[in-house]
């Protein structure tokens, strides 16, 4: 749903981490831990959370953009919402 979008950002497609964001963008909801978005996407993944956060904090460092992961995926939802 959002990696046309994640594309934009100069975000490699053929990385993990871009999997991981679109999917956690997609899960995620205004006011929801960070942590247990983390946990559940390596649950579904069959993967480990800190695997998980690495994995999208590495395509982040990619494009430059200087953010915490859990503030782009929290802001880019509200943002690519409307």
């Amino acid at each position: 749903m959002y990696k046309l979008k994640l594309l934009k950002l100069n975000i490699p497609a053929d990385i993990k981490g871009f999997t991981l964001l679109n999917q956690a963008i997609q899960t995620y909801e205004p006011g929801m831990q960070i942590m247990e978005l983390y946990r559940q996407l390596a649950e579904d993944n069959n993967d480990t959370l800190s695997r998980v956060e690495r994995a999208m904090r590495h395509a982040l460092s990619k494009t430059g953009i200087g953010m915490t992961t859990g503030n782009f995926i929290a802001t880019h939802k509200i943002l690519w919402s409307k």
